[in-house]
């Protein structure tokens, strides 16, 4: 016997469920969220003083460069 679905079906198995999500569930997502933006920050601002100003930057001078580099790590961080 085949089984048709439709959206009013799909729609009301979706609607079916009714459980609330705990605080610990919402805790988890917030710190696990925080901590990765956390690493990505953390890593782009180590690239933006060892690996930006030469790859990015090489005709101006090191520090030129390496300022630069903070200027756009700024701009990241703002945005």
């Amino acid at each position: 016997m085949a089984q048709t679905s439709t959206a009013e079906t799909n729609s009301e198995l979706i609607g079916s469920h009714h459980g609330q999500v705990s605080a610990g569930d919402i805790a988890v997502g917030v710190i696990v969220g925080r901590t990765s933006e956390f690493f990505d920050f953390f890593v782009y601002a180590i690239a933006s003083v060892i690996v930006f100003p030469k790859l990015v930057f090489p005709t101006h001078d090191p520090l030129v460069g390496t300022l630069y580099s903070f200027a756009i790590f700024a701009l990241a961080f703002i945005a």
